[in-house]
């Protein structure tokens, strides 16, 4: 993924345009500006065809968007994670970058490569996608928040496919604490991943292929139920209740 030219996706899509509560008014999303934000690498490594072996950035997503919906469209800002380790895309590295990409809202059914994925796999990934949007968007309430973000990163990765091997690492001394770090919040993620809310996830994918990007992101956004939220504090380890048939977890 350097310069961000190297990316995951989960799914080429058949074109059903979901908007949901968290999705835009419009099918049709426009990146304006685009970075990618992180503190560690990873070395992705898969045997199988197809083969893949890359260093890789891991990281969330900060997409600034607008709906396209005529002159003055408002701007926002949406977090995501790639899902197709295939694909590629460039965006700014700690910072944003100026883009001109057309995206439209899909619907998430396939990995990489048009592998299907079960019903199962999709609800973790979009519940892994809503954890990390709300990391983001409450930095302060977590410890090491960004290594979070990666090891969210690598876990829809695994999810997908399970036999993606995925080694963090980072420079120095401090590097080197913060890649065990994120290690360890990886196997973490993908214990819980079954058991977190996926309502409010949504796919997105590129209008125009190979014109800047062929990247789709799964973008994440707030759980419905405001209740929710205050369960979704701090460390490993889950919390003993019920929401929805559905374990509330700590992320």
């Amino acid at each position: 993924m350097r310069s961000f030219t190297k990316f995951i996706a989960v799914g080429t899509v058949a074109a059903a345009a979901l908007v949901t509560a968290n999705a835009a008014s419009a099918a049709e999303i426009f990146i304006d500006k685009a970075g990618i934000f992180k503190e560690v690498d990873v070395h992705a490594n898969r045997a199988g065809a197809p083969a893949y072996h890359h260093n890789d950035w891991s990281g969330i997503f900060e997409l600034q968007v607008n709906d396209g919906i005529g002159p003055g469209s408002p701007i926002r800002t949406i977090y995501g994670f790639c899902t197709d380790i295939f694909a590629s895309i460039t965006v700014g590295f700690n910072k944003f970058i100026t883009e001109n990409l057309q995206y439209h809202v899909d619907v998430l059914n396939t990995g990489y490569h048009g592998q299907v994925i079960t019903l199962a796999q999709i609800d973790e990934i979009k519940g892994l996608a809503n954890a990390g949007y709300a990391i983001r968007t409450h930095l302060g309430s977590y410890t090491d928040p960004y290594e979070r973000l990666a090891a969210i990163q690598g876990a829809i990765w695994q999810i997908e496919d399970p036999t993606l091997s995925l080694v963090y690492y980072g420079p120095g001394a401090a590097g080197a604490v913060r890649a065990s770090k994120t290690q360890a919040f990886l196997s973490h993620y993908i214990a819980v991943a079954p058991l977190l809310n996926p309502k409010g996830a949504y796919e997105i994918k590129p209008d125009l292929v190979g014109r800047g990007s062929t990247q789709p992101f799964i973008i994440g956004g707030p759980i419905p139920e405001p209740s929710t939220w205050a369960l979704m504090i701090g460390g490993f380890g889950l919390i003993g209740a019920t929401l929805r048939r559905r374990r509330v977890v700590a992320i």
